[in-house]
Order: structure tokens, then sequence, then C-alpha cells
């Protein structure tokens, strides 16, 4: 398969050598797509560094398993199953006709870099992903230390992170954070005083069963009725918490559904479903997922996990039905064991990340012994 490749030239005089690789999130995300935002982002690192970019194998430009999985003109569709059942099975039809699904796994993901690397003529490369693009990198790290010069990574998702074990736990420590601190600002407080007992209301109503929503059609003046269910609306809450923005919103969504409008939750559902989980290549993500975490996840492990939170224990039993239907990737014994190095390595992570926390980066750190 080819390998789409984008490299954005140092603009200044002086040119290092080693350049900025970045790792796309996802999994399933385009790093070439990237990479207009990073190199605004990075100005001063451009400004004596390429920038380099290639889209994972699987995503992007680099023969890309992409799947259809919801029906664009049904909001409906949006706001149910994970990824459909009836839509892998025919995706998986479709992309095996020139694909073999076992060949995209982050490990030799991570190898087809070093060549891209190799063919560019870079001795040593600076490391830089978010999310899963920190597993990428680690993986990277853990299999071509010598060709590493740095590394900075944002959101750490490392080999052992078994997704998506954690994310009830982890959404219900940022949920309860994001609201504590939302009781410790006054101005808060004043607006939603009662917000920790109207995110307990919330949830033991939308337990009891869906609830029937008006919501306004993307780029329409059009309302449609639609049910949101539990599911949906935890999984809203736990993407708003992906970011400050989002989290600040978090109370206001929590009260109006507490006082019986559910619009804003349900708009937030929706919102995300289109533009979070309907996007990137979800072929590639199962084919990674499928291979790399679900397998090594208990099901009563995850069953306890969820006990007692807003997520619940639903995407983990979803994604665990795809991947049935999905092939299954053998994965190195030793993958999974934690990467040493003695490279420098920045970690940064955030308080009330529900997917990524903080407890990720300290473990990473312990045998990273040049980290910070």
């Amino acid at each position: 398969i080819s390998l789409k490749i984008v490299v954005i030239p140092a603009t200044g005089d002086k040119r290092e050598p080693e350049p900025l690789a970045y790792f796309a999130g996802g999994p399933g995300g385009s790093a070439t797509e990237d990479a207009s935002g990073i190199a605004q982002a990075f100005p001063q690192i451009l400004a004596h560094r390429d920038l380099l970019f290639v889209d994972q194998r699987g995503t992007g430009g680099s023969h890309p398993l992409d799947c259809k999985f919801y029906d664009p003109a049904d909001l409906q569709a949006y706001l149910g199953y994970f990824f459909p059942l009836d839509d892998v099975r025919k995706c998986r039809e479709q992309l095996e006709a020139n694909s073999d699904l076992k060949l995209y796994t982050t490990t030799i993901a991570a190898d087809d870099m070093d060549e891209v690397r190799a063919a560019l003529g870079y001795e040593r490369l600076n490391l830089f992903g978010g999310s899963y693009g920190t597993r990428a990198a680690l993986t990277y790290l853990k299999r071509h230390p010598q060709h590493v010069r740095a590394a900075i990574l944002q959101g750490i998702s490392p080999t052992d992170h078994f997704m998506p074990s954690d994310f009830p736990q982890q959404t219900e420590r940022a949920l309860q954070g994001v609201l504590s601190e939302c009781l410790a600002d006054k101005a808060c407080s004043e607006a939603f005083p009662n917000i920790k007992e109207e995110t307990k209301s919330v949830l033991a109503q939308l337990i009891k069963g869906p609830i029937e929503v008006e919501i306004q059609r993307p780029n329409s003046n059009d309302r449609v009725k639609v049910k949101l269910s539990r599911d949906l609306a935890a999984e809203a809450i736990r993407y708003m918490l992906y970011s400050p923005g989002g989290a600040s919103r978090v109370p206001f969504v929590i009260h109006n559904a507490a006082t019986g409008n559910y619009g804003p939750l349900a708009q937030a559902a929706l919102h995300f479903r289109r533009n979070l989980v309907a996007t990137g290549s979800n072929g590639m993500y199962l084919s990674i997922t499928c291979a790399e975490d679900l397998p090594w996840v208990k099901p009563e492990d995850a069953a306890k996990l969820g006990e007692n939170t807003f997520l619940g224990d639903y995407r983990y039993r979803e994604q665990n039905e795809a991947c049935a239907l999905w092939p299954r990737a053998k994965i190195d014994s030793k993958y999974a064991q934690p990467v040493r190095s003695n490279n420098p390595v920045l970690i940064m992570t955030g308080e009330w990340d529900p997917v990524t926390p903080p407890s990720n980066g300290d473990r990473v750190a312990k045998t990273l012994t040049n980290s910070l």
C-alpha cells in the first residue's frame, strides 16, 4: 500500500537535522489533515525544524479503512449503537476485498514510520503525539530508540491502557471533579447550587428508559424528535469533558436536563456522534482496538468498573460485540510491557481528563528515566 506523507520545511535560516514527527490520535485520525493546525501551533519549532506527518496505514491517504456506520438522513441512527453490528459486518466484507485487516496494528505502523524516516534521510526524530498518538509514539520509541532524539506526549494512552475498560471510572472521576470545581466557584455555585443532586436525578431518570427529545437538524431550521438513551447521554457528558470549554458547559447541560429540558444534552450527543465518532477511519479503529485492547479486558471486570457510574459499561459491551465480528491481529506477547528509555520525554496531562488520566502519565514516567 501507499503511505501519504507531508513534510513542512523549516522556515528559518538555522535548520536542525531532526524534524518533529506528529502521531495522530484516534486511532483512526489522519496526521496529514492535522498538518496545518500543528504548524500554526508550533511556529517556534517550525522556525528551525521540519514537521513530518505520515498518515498511519489505514487512515487518511494511506489506504484508509473507512466505514459508514450511520445514515445522515436519520438522526436517530446517530443515537443508537456505538458501531451498529450489521454495518460492521458490511464494512468488513467491503474492506476485505483489498485489505488484510490483521495488518493494521500500532507495531507495524511504527515500523512504517521508521521506513519513512530512513527514506527521507533523517537520522533521528523528535516525536509528538496526543491520546492514541502517544501509544504510537511510545511504540516507536520502544522499537527504534536509536532513532529518537526526544518525545512530547500529551494525554497518555500507553500500550497497557486497555480501552475502554476504565472509561466509566475515569469519566466519573472527571465529572465529579468538574462539578466540585463548579461548587467551589461563586458564580457557578450560585447558578447551579444543587448540581451534584441534579446529576444523580438525571441518571436515575435516564436509567428508567429513553426520553423523547426535540432537537434541531444540523445546518437546518427543522426540528426532529429523537429518543435519548442513558448510554448516549452519558457518552455526550464524557466527550464534553475532553476539553475545558466543553467541561465548563457540563453543569448547564445537566441542570437543564434535571428541569426536564434534555435538548442541550441530546444536541451534544448528536454533535459528538456526527463529528467525532463518525469521522476518521473506523475500520482501522477496530483493527487496532480489537487486537490491542478488548482481548485483555475481562467482561466481569468491565461490568464491575461500570457500577455506580454515570457512564456504565455500555461502551465495553457494544465495542466488544463489534470486535467479535472483526479479524483479530496477533500481538507480540511483550507489546503491553512498559517502555524503558532514557531519552528526554515531556509528559503533559490534564487533571480532569476522562480518557487519558494523570495516572497514565505517572505510570509511564516510572520507566522513562529522563522524563518530566
